[in-house]
């Protein structure tokens, strides 16, 4: 069985370690904005990717479920979204 922990609920290191390696599988894959990467970790704290999705689709339970578990506001996350499709693309590859 799969243990599911929000990142709120993670320590300041493993959150910035987990999204280190988030970062850089959705960079390898050229990837920008926006999307998703599954993440699991064992019993001796290694960290494997194991889906990334580059999903277009923000309507539906999913994303409204990730923002929450993350402790964002749907609206917030959308908001961001929309926010970053207008930036130039040189000011979206600097975050």
């Amino acid at each position: 069985m799969t243990n599911v922990i929000a990142a709120r609920d993670l320590t300041s290191a493993s959150r910035a370690r987990i999204e280190s390696v988030a970062r850089g599988a959705f960079e390898a894959l050229g990837l920008r904005r926006y999307g998703r990467v599954d993440v699991r970790i064992d019993a001796h704290a290694s960290r494997f990717v194991i889906d990334v999705n580059a999903t277009r689709r923000i309507a539906g339970r999913g994303l409204a479920l990730a923002a929450a578990r993350a402790g964002y506001a749907y609206t917030d996350v959308v908001a961001w979204i929309a926010e970053s499709a207008l930036r130039p693309a040189s000011a979206r590859d600097r975050r």
